[in-house]
């Protein structure tokens, strides 16, 4: 019984499955006293009970190890619930891709360990049983039910802690409960929403009165191609030094392609983009299911246009996805592995040219056309996404133009990629290529005609651009895996009868768009109005906001978080590092993260200064090391003089929490700090300054700095809810602070309820970034910054 139990322990506390020893300790108590609990029942019950559940667990916890450790090498997270997701939503072919894409030699010798050490917990060893007396037995079991129940009661109905992200966080049992069970739960929910509309496809297929308010559209062909997993900055178009998009460019050249600079995609996956992208459901609705608002298909069905679906990826997937659910309201569909699913993605995206050939050539008869074609892309594995024709660009091309470092510009990175990055990195560059030949050729079926193009790509795939990732995924997004190439093909015909278009398509191209109003645009542009069209919506119309924000993957303002994203940092934009309190934690993760938060304590009267300083600590000049702010700023200044020297700002962010502050001092600290900014170039809104003290920090907000009220009320006052909300209200409305500030666990939940519309700034006390993944104030768009910890020898 102990055998399993401690397998258990280092499973669920997060040792083995985590590769954090000191996570063990964290969360081994609650873990030990649980399963104790569970063993001794299941003792109680008999011999054999018990030796049944010993094995469930034992292989339970062994194929989720795996999967954990499989995860945290690539992808540094825990099994989550998105994954469960992903899995259960991929066919056979996308799950082989997947397995070769990340599966290489370090991971199988990491599996192959674990293998190794997890069968030595089914050796039959000799049997020596330690007498332990009944007494001593049921005593121990009484003090694992106190601590548990105390635990259990505190935290998950208490007020100090959000008890369940406590629980999932501690507690092996409860985080795969959330895991595996909402996992298949949000898919049951998706079929149920498949199923929904696919029931109701008649209600969906005749048009209702109203629904198409105007219809000026006499353009015969129009064509709508969405490609997949293809980031812009990988297209010579946009910029890029290899010639990946020779087609295209000419094209260009030639005046009859329009390139658009500046647009994103709703989400890192196909799903969840195309779900917004071909309807009219957006993040400000998201209140209706997708499923229950218009798709593009119909309204141009209702608009006297016959459509057509042609695509290489999936027919049918068991547990269903979007764009097939709209696949089934064209006029004709057609798939390139019709008969089974298990096939797709295994032909090359010019498969459709000739399924494109034959639908035209076949219904020539029809005034009116509209045909989307769904390509594969460069869907990962990208080695799988081009024929060996187009296997051009080679080591030396990206040698050639430094583009082989962890970054998009090799000036900002000197950590040069491994063989093998750089064999994903020329697949990847290698199916732009293709990809540009696929779309001419589509195109090129329509230059003699009266015909508008339009191609996007549902999101981006992150290709080693700024850390050692290849994918997509919301969990870990960034602006890789939002910016999308976004553009309009006119045929010279075209030009000729729609002029007007061509100009509102000309002075749109530079504007910031999101591809979850496409709908808006795609139908204003063509002079159809339905009921559910917005003009300030669409990026062709003169009344278009283009100041909405651009919120990705659920929660991340594009333009604020991640727009910048290669100049700063390797890790998503809301970590920062934890108490940055010794240089050598600076040197060692400077670059990491795009923050630092650093503990300060002004010090005027310091004997052995004559000048008035910010003394770096926790705790004061008691347990000083003598270490000034100043010489973490010289620092930093000095790893950017190249940059600094270009004129560039500053890119470093720091959050200094001010230890101190005071009426009194207040006036000759902001002039301290101010000198220091001014000495080492840094912008007054790349700091923070937070304080336990809101009203002394109205100076330095006043000044230019950002700041930040940190919180700190006690669970009397946290009772006296009515109270402290108006306090805490008072607080956020007193134009003296930007931020609010807490620790995650004692008032996340407290101050989400509180209504307090200031953003928010948060810490999880002595945990690594990636276990911050899947929190609630991750996903939540209020949540600016979270407090994380890296482990060191650091005071």
């Amino acid at each position: 019984m102990f055998g399993i139990l401690m397998w258990v322990m280092l499973m669920g506390g997060g040792g083995v499955s985590s590769g954090i020893l000191g996570l063990i300790g964290k969360s081994f108590v609650l873990n030990f006293s649980f399963f104790y609990i569970i063993f001794y029942i299941c003792n109680l019950i008999g011999k054999k009970f018990l030796l049944i559940v010993e094995n469930i667990l034992f292989f339970v916890t062994f194929f989720i190890g795996l999967v954990e450790i499989f995860l945290l090498i690539n992808f540094n997270t825990l099994l989550n619930i998105v994954f469960v997701q992903i899995i259960l939503s991929s066919n056979f072919n996308e799950g082989n891709e997947f397995i070769q894409t990340y599966i290489d030699g370090k991971i199988l010798i990491y599996l192959i360990v674990y293998c190794l050490c997890s069968m030595a917990f089914l050796i039959k060893l000799p049997k020596r049983h330690i007498a332990i007396s009944v007494k001593l037995s049921v005593v121990f079991l009484c003090l694992c039910i106190g601590f548990f129940m105390f635990v259990y009661g505190r935290y998950w109905y208490g007020l100090k802690l959000p008890g369940k992200d406590y629980f999932i966080e501690k507690n092996i049992v409860f985080r795969w409960e959330q895991v595996i069970i909402q996992g298949f739960k949000a898919q049951n929910d998706f079929m149920r929403e498949y199923n929904a509309l696919l029931n109701s496809t008649k209600s969906f297929k005749v048009q209702k009165e109203g629904e198409i308010i105007s219809n000026t559209s006499e353009i015969p062909n129009i064509v709508l191609i969405i490609g997949e997993s293809t980031q812009r900055n990988y297209m010579s178009l946009y910029g890029y030094p290899l010639n990946t998009t020779p087609f295209l460019k000419s094209l260009q050249e030639k005046g009859n392609l329009y390139v658009f600079n500046d647009v994103i995609s709703p989400h890192a996956h196909t799903d969840l983009s195309l779900q917004k992208v071909l309807t009219f459901s957006n993040y400000e609705n998201s209140d209706i299911l997708w499923f229950k608002q218009q798709n593009l298909i119909n309204v141009m069905r209702f608009a006297n246009y016959k459509t057509y679906w042609l695509s290489n990826q999936e027919t049918f997937s068991i547990w269903g996805n979007a764009p097939e659910v709209m696949s089934r309201h064209a006029d004709i569909t057609k798939f390139s592995n019709i008969s089974t699913s298990y096939t797709s993605g295994s032909l090359f995206d010019e498969v459709l040219i000739q399924m494109l050939d034959s639908v035209m050539h076949t219904n020539i008869s029809d005034d009116k056309h509209f045909y989307i074609l769904h390509l594969m892309g460069t869907h990962g594995e990208y080695c799988n996404r081009y024929p060996n024709k187009f296997n051009k660009f080679t080591h030396n091309d990206i040698l050639k133009y430094q583009l082989n470092t962890l970054s998009s510009f090799s000036t900002i990175s000197s950590t040069q990629l491994t063989n093998e990055q750089s064999k994903i990195k020329l697949d990847y560059v290698n199916a732009i290529l293709y990809n540009d030949y696929v779309v001419n050729e589509i195109i090129k079926r329509f230059e003699n005609e009266d015909a508008i193009i339009f191609y996007f790509s549902d999101h981006g795939d992150e290709v080693y651009d700024f850390r050692d990732f290849s994918g997509h995924s919301n969990t870990i997004a960034s602006r890789f895996m939002a910016e999308i190439p976004f553009m309009i093909y006119v045929s010279d015909t075209f030009k000729q009868k729609h002029a007007d278009m061509v100009k509102k398509i000309d002075s749109a191209k530079d504007l910031p768009f999101m591809t979850d109003d496409f709908i808006h645009a795609f139908l204003d542009i063509l002079g159809i109005k339905t009921k559910d069209s917005i003009e300030e919506r669409s990026i062709f119309n003169n009344h278009y906001n283009k100041n909405r924000a651009r919120i990705f993957a659920g929660n991340k303002d594009y333009d604020k978080v991640l727009k910048n994203q290669v100049l700063q940092g390797t890790l998503p934009q809301k970590f920062w590092l934890h108490r940055v309190d010794d240089m050598k934690k600076l040197a060692e993760f400077y670059g990491k993260y795009v923050g630092y938060e650093i503990d300060v304590h002004f010090l005027e009267n310091n004997p052995k200064r004559s000048i008035p300083y910010f003394d770096v600590g926790h705790d004061g000049l008691q347990d000083s090391i003598n270490l000034d702010l100043e010489q973490m700023f010289e620092f930093v200044y000095n790893k950017n003089k190249e940059q600094l020297n270009k004129n560039k700002k500053l890119d470093v962010k720091f959050w200094i929490d001010f230890k101190n502050l005071t009426e009194t001092n207040k006036i000759k600290a902001l002039e301290t700090m101010q000198r220091l900014c001014d000495k080492y170039n840094i912008p007054l809104n790349n700091l923070i300054i937070e304080s336990t003290s809101y009203e002394p920090l109205g100076v330095f907000k006043d000044a230019g700095f950002h700041t930040s009220y940190y919180v700190t009320y006690s669970e009397k006052q946290m009772q006296d809810k009515e109270n402290t909300y108006k306090d805490l209200h008072n607080i956020a409305n007193s134009n003296n602070i930007d931020y609010i500030s807490f620790d995650y666990f004692q008032y996340y939940n407290f101050i989400k309820q509180s209504s307090v519309k200031l953003p928010l700034l948060t810490w999880k006390l002595g945990s690594p970034w990636f276990d911050n993944v899947e929190v609630d104030a991750y996903k939540d768009s209020q949540v600016d910054v979270i407090l994380v910890s890296e482990e060191g020898n650091y005071r």
